[in-house]
Protein backbone atom coordinates (compact mmCIF):
# COMPACT_ATOMS: atom_id res chain seq x y z
CA UNK A 1 0.00 0.00 0.00
CA UNK A 2 1.22 3.16 -0.96
CA UNK A 3 0.66 6.78 0.82
CA UNK A 4 1.10 10.33 -0.35
CA UNK A 5 1.31 12.93 1.80
CA UNK A 6 -1.67 15.92 1.00
CA UNK A 7 -0.19 19.37 -0.04
CA UNK A 8 -1.45 22.38 2.74
CA UNK A 9 -4.43 22.91 -0.14
CA UNK A 10 -5.85 19.12 0.33
CA UNK A 11 -4.92 19.01 3.84
CA UNK A 12 -7.07 21.78 4.51
CA UNK A 13 -9.72 20.87 2.30
CA UNK A 14 -9.98 17.15 3.87
CA UNK A 15 -10.15 19.11 7.27
CA UNK A 16 -12.89 21.15 6.48
CA UNK A 17 -14.40 18.33 4.98
CA UNK A 18 -14.46 16.30 8.40
CA UNK A 19 -15.25 19.35 10.75
CA UNK A 20 -18.44 20.04 8.49
CA UNK A 21 -19.32 16.11 8.32
CA UNK A 22 -18.97 15.65 12.58
CA UNK A 23 -21.03 18.93 12.58
CA UNK A 24 -23.79 17.18 10.50
CA UNK A 25 -24.73 14.28 12.76
CA UNK A 26 -22.63 12.49 15.76
CA UNK A 27 -24.17 9.08 14.18
CA UNK A 28 -27.04 8.80 16.23
CA UNK A 29 -29.17 10.73 14.12
CA UNK A 30 -28.75 13.89 15.99
CA UNK A 31 -26.89 17.06 15.31
CA UNK A 32 -24.44 18.11 17.45
CA UNK A 33 -25.03 21.25 19.16
CA UNK A 34 -29.02 20.69 18.11
CA UNK A 35 -31.18 19.68 21.32
CA UNK A 36 -32.18 16.42 20.68
CA UNK A 37 -36.16 15.54 19.81
CA UNK A 38 -37.63 14.91 23.32
CA UNK A 39 -41.09 14.35 25.14
CA UNK A 40 -42.78 17.33 25.72
CA UNK A 41 -43.33 17.63 29.96
CA UNK A 42 -47.34 17.95 28.95
CA UNK A 43 -49.86 17.14 26.89
CA UNK A 44 -50.48 19.85 25.97
CA UNK A 45 -47.26 21.87 25.54
CA UNK A 46 -44.90 21.61 22.31
CA UNK A 47 -42.11 19.71 22.69
CA UNK A 48 -38.41 21.02 22.30
CA UNK A 49 -38.38 20.25 18.53
CA UNK A 50 -41.09 22.60 18.09
CA UNK A 51 -40.58 25.34 20.21
CA UNK A 52 -37.03 27.45 20.70
CA UNK A 53 -34.30 26.36 23.32
CA UNK A 54 -34.38 27.88 26.49
CA UNK A 55 -32.10 29.27 28.29
CA UNK A 56 -30.82 27.71 31.73
CA UNK A 57 -30.85 30.72 34.20
CA UNK A 58 -28.39 31.02 36.99
CA UNK A 59 -27.59 28.03 39.33
CA UNK A 60 -29.58 25.79 36.79
CA UNK A 61 -27.93 22.38 35.85
CA UNK A 62 -26.07 21.76 32.35
CA UNK A 63 -24.88 18.99 30.73
CA UNK A 64 -21.57 20.73 31.26
CA UNK A 65 -21.80 20.29 34.36
CA UNK A 66 -23.38 16.86 34.75
CA UNK A 67 -22.21 13.49 34.33
CA UNK A 68 -25.16 11.35 33.14
CA UNK A 69 -26.24 7.41 33.00
CA UNK A 70 -28.53 4.89 32.75
CA UNK A 71 -28.66 1.96 35.68
CA UNK A 72 -30.56 -1.00 35.50
CA UNK A 73 -32.85 -1.33 38.59
CA UNK A 74 -32.50 -4.99 39.36
CA UNK A 75 -36.35 -4.33 40.60
CA UNK A 76 -39.13 -6.47 39.10
CA UNK A 77 -40.30 -3.94 36.99
CA UNK A 78 -38.87 -3.35 33.50
CA UNK A 79 -37.29 0.15 33.97
CA UNK A 80 -33.91 2.09 34.39
CA UNK A 81 -32.95 4.97 36.20
CA UNK A 82 -31.40 7.87 34.76
CA UNK A 83 -28.71 9.45 36.75
CA UNK A 84 -27.81 13.00 36.37
CA UNK A 85 -24.70 13.66 38.96
CA UNK A 86 -23.43 16.98 39.51
CA UNK A 87 -19.42 17.24 38.67
CA UNK A 88 -19.39 21.11 39.30
CA UNK A 89 -17.73 22.78 42.09
CA UNK A 90 -21.45 24.26 42.90
CA UNK A 91 -24.77 23.60 43.61
CA UNK A 92 -26.97 23.68 40.62
CA UNK A 93 -31.21 23.13 39.73
CA UNK A 94 -32.74 20.15 37.39
CA UNK A 95 -36.44 21.10 36.76
CA UNK A 96 -39.42 18.52 35.75
CA UNK A 97 -38.71 16.41 34.02
CA UNK A 98 -35.35 15.33 31.56
CA UNK A 99 -36.60 15.25 27.56
CA UNK A 100 -35.95 11.77 26.52
CA UNK A 101 -35.22 10.96 23.14
CA UNK A 102 -35.45 7.80 21.47
CA UNK A 103 -32.52 6.50 19.00
CA UNK A 104 -34.01 3.87 17.37
CA UNK A 105 -37.96 4.96 16.56
CA UNK A 106 -36.92 8.89 16.28
CA UNK A 107 -39.50 9.48 18.65
CA UNK A 108 -40.04 11.09 22.19
CA UNK A 109 -40.76 9.34 25.69
CA UNK A 110 -43.47 11.10 27.24
CA UNK A 111 -43.53 12.26 31.21
CA UNK A 112 -45.55 10.40 33.58
CA UNK A 113 -45.98 10.72 37.27
CA UNK A 114 -46.72 13.41 39.37
CA UNK A 115 -44.23 16.69 39.53
CA UNK A 116 -41.72 17.18 42.68
CA UNK A 117 -43.28 19.27 45.46
CA UNK A 118 -40.39 21.72 45.55
CA UNK A 119 -37.24 22.54 43.23
CA UNK A 120 -34.62 19.73 42.98
CA UNK A 121 -30.96 20.84 44.21
CA UNK A 122 -28.06 18.97 43.68
CA UNK A 123 -25.15 19.57 45.70
CA UNK A 124 -21.50 18.97 44.05
CA UNK A 125 -20.88 15.17 43.80
CA UNK A 126 -24.74 14.12 44.15
CA UNK A 127 -27.33 12.83 41.68
CA UNK A 128 -30.88 13.56 40.84
CA UNK A 129 -33.00 10.35 39.08
CA UNK A 130 -35.74 9.80 36.76
CA UNK A 131 -37.08 6.32 35.82
CA UNK A 132 -37.76 5.09 32.16
CA UNK A 133 -40.12 2.49 31.98
CA UNK A 134 -39.55 -0.03 29.42
CA UNK A 135 -41.58 -2.23 27.46
CA UNK A 136 -41.87 -5.85 28.47
CA UNK A 137 -40.17 -6.70 24.63
CA UNK A 138 -43.27 -9.23 24.13
CA UNK A 139 -45.27 -6.98 21.77
CA UNK A 140 -45.47 -6.13 17.84
CA UNK A 141 -44.27 -2.09 18.11
CA UNK A 142 -41.11 -3.27 21.14
CA UNK A 143 -38.02 -2.51 19.63
CA UNK A 144 -34.45 -1.71 21.13
CA UNK A 145 -32.14 0.93 21.21
CA UNK A 146 -28.78 1.22 22.64
CA UNK A 147 -28.58 4.86 23.06
CA UNK A 148 -31.17 7.64 24.27
CA UNK A 149 -30.37 11.19 23.92
CA UNK A 150 -30.90 13.08 27.33
CA UNK A 151 -31.83 17.07 27.23
CA UNK A 152 -32.50 19.16 30.22
CA UNK A 153 -35.15 21.37 30.95
CA UNK A 154 -35.63 24.55 31.90
CA UNK A 155 -37.65 26.66 34.51
CA UNK A 156 -39.97 27.14 31.91
CA UNK A 157 -40.03 23.44 30.36
CA UNK A 158 -37.89 24.37 27.14
CA UNK A 159 -35.29 21.77 26.10
CA UNK A 160 -32.01 23.20 26.59
CA UNK A 161 -29.05 23.58 23.52
CA UNK A 162 -27.13 20.18 23.36
CA UNK A 163 -27.89 16.31 24.40
CA UNK A 164 -26.32 13.77 26.04
CA UNK A 165 -25.98 10.62 24.03
CA UNK A 166 -26.64 7.85 26.75
CA UNK A 167 -25.90 4.25 26.20
CA UNK A 168 -27.81 1.34 27.57
CA UNK A 169 -26.21 -0.13 31.19
CA UNK A 170 -26.67 -3.68 29.05
CA UNK A 171 -25.98 -4.88 26.04
CA UNK A 172 -29.07 -5.78 24.24
CA UNK A 173 -30.10 -2.01 24.42
CA UNK A 174 -33.18 -0.66 26.01
CA UNK A 175 -37.05 -2.47 25.08
CA UNK A 176 -38.99 0.95 24.20
CA UNK A 177 -42.35 1.11 22.48
CA UNK A 178 -45.09 3.73 22.16
CA UNK A 179 -46.16 3.38 25.74
CA UNK A 180 -42.70 4.14 27.23
CA UNK A 181 -41.84 7.11 29.32
CA UNK A 182 -39.54 9.04 32.26
CA UNK A 183 -40.60 10.36 35.33
CA UNK A 184 -39.83 13.84 36.72
CA UNK A 185 -36.84 14.33 38.62
CA UNK A 186 -36.48 12.72 41.92
CA UNK A 187 -33.43 12.98 45.18
CA UNK A 188 -33.79 9.18 45.33
CA UNK A 189 -33.64 6.41 42.64
CA UNK A 190 -36.68 4.72 45.08
CA UNK A 191 -38.45 7.53 44.90
CA UNK A 192 -37.87 7.85 41.16
CA UNK A 193 -39.48 4.63 40.72
CA UNK A 194 -42.76 4.85 42.68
Amino acid sequence: MEFRLLGPVSLAAVAALCLTLSACDDGDGAADGDRATAASGSPAGPSPSESPAGTPAEGDCTLGRMTVTLEETGGALPAVVLKATNRSGEVCTVHGAPFVGDTTAGTDLRTTGSPPRSVIRIAPGRSAYAAIALATGQGAQDHRTKTVNITLATEDGKGTRGHAAVRSPGPVGLALNAESSVTYWHTTAAAAQR
